[in-house]
């Protein structure tokens, strides 16, 4: 067993001793991975599901992740000419904002016990596609959430609906257009969630 996963079994420990605090606020959203969506090369895996806490990140997270990530993909050394440095970036962006808003689902000031070194374990510990799905949970956490995100007006809704087709959405840069089709897939859900197309 490496150092890593001994301090995290001891962090673990210590942390399934401590009871919840009485003013503890549960996670505002939580994700619940099944086992096929936890790495098979993650040494002590649960058995079962997991579930996950999601808070929201802070302004100063967010500019840390920006920095980290830019450096990542400035560094970025591999032969393979394929290899896009914006890929790196924006991978590397989902990953440290997942890390950053996992939390205890019952309380949401402490880290989730599985991982009390988040940024080193969910790149470890999740598959790329569980990943995906918890930064999915994030964004529409900060849409549902967020005081500076404005809801659309009447008019608005009507240019959107005059201009929205795939040709719009794929004239976009690659990391635009997926970032609009997911919060166009949350507003579907949403009108399909609440009434009948």
């Amino acid at each position: 067993m490496s150092t890593l996963e001994e301090t995290t079994d001891r962090i673990r420990s210590e942390l399934g001793f401590r009871a919840t605090g009485i003013n503890a606020t549960p996670a505002p959203r939580t994700v619940v991975l099944e086992n096929a969506e936890l790495a098979h090369t993650w040494e002590g895996r649960p058995a079962g599901s997991i579930c996950l806490g999601i808070r929201s990140v802070s302004v100063i997270e967010k500019d840390s992740i920006i920095k980290e990530a830019l450096l990542k993909a400035v560094n970025f050394d591999d032969p393979d000419p394929q290899i896009d440095r914006q890929e790196v970036f924006d991978t590397e962006q989902v990953r440290l904002f997942v890390a950053r808003s996992v939390c205890d689902p019952n309380d949401v000031t402490r880290c989730h016990p599985l991982f009390p070194a988040p940024d080193l374990q969910i790149p470890r510990c999740l598959t790329p596609r569980a990943i995906n799905r918890v930064f999915d949970a994030c964004e529409r956490l900060a849409v549902e959430t967020s005081p500076i995100s404005p809801e659309i007006s009447d008019e608005d809704l009507e240019l959107l609906a005059m201009s929205l087709n795939g040709d719009t959405l794929r004239a976009m840069p690659g990391h635009k257009e997926a970032r609009a089709r997911r919060w166009l897939w949350f507003v579907l859900e949403e009108i399909k969630n609440h009434s009948v197309i």
